[in-house]
Formats: C-alpha cells, structure tokens, sequence
C-alpha cells in the first residue's frame, strides 16, 4: 500500500476505478442514490480510470527501463 501511496498517478487511478464502478453497481442493482447518476458519467470515469492507470504503468515501466540501463 505505501508503494501505491508514493504514486500518486496509481492512487488518483484506482480511485476514479473504484468510484465508478461503485456507481456503476448501484445503477445496475437500483439502488436510489446511485440510481440518479446517467450512465455516461459513469462510463466517462471508467474510461478515465483505466486511461489513468495505464498511463501510469506505462511510466513505471519506462523508469525502470533507465535504471536498468544505467546500471549497466
């Protein structure tokens, strides 16, 4: 966890993941206070999310791509 807490690209990620997924949930099962949010907010967060955390994986490799080759 503290490793996810120094990113903060991965924390921002999950979260967005997370939220919309909760709502995403609740839309579907039909829960009232969820229910009042339109599907395309959360799709819009869903795809932000995935965006988010392939952005930062992609940078995580990339770093550890130079540390690898200064090494050597």
């Amino acid at each position: 966890m503290r490793k996810i807490m120094k990113k903060p690209v991965f924390l921002v990620g999950f979260l967005l993941l997370a939220a919309s997924l909760v709502f995403l949930v609740g839309y579907a099962t039909g829960i009232p206070y969820l229910r009042d949010a339109e599907i395309g907010w959360i799709i819009t967060t869903l795809i932000a999310g995935v965006m988010t955390l392939i952005v930062g994986y992609f940078n995580l490799y990339i770093e550890k791509k130079k540390t690898r080759s200064k090494v050597r």
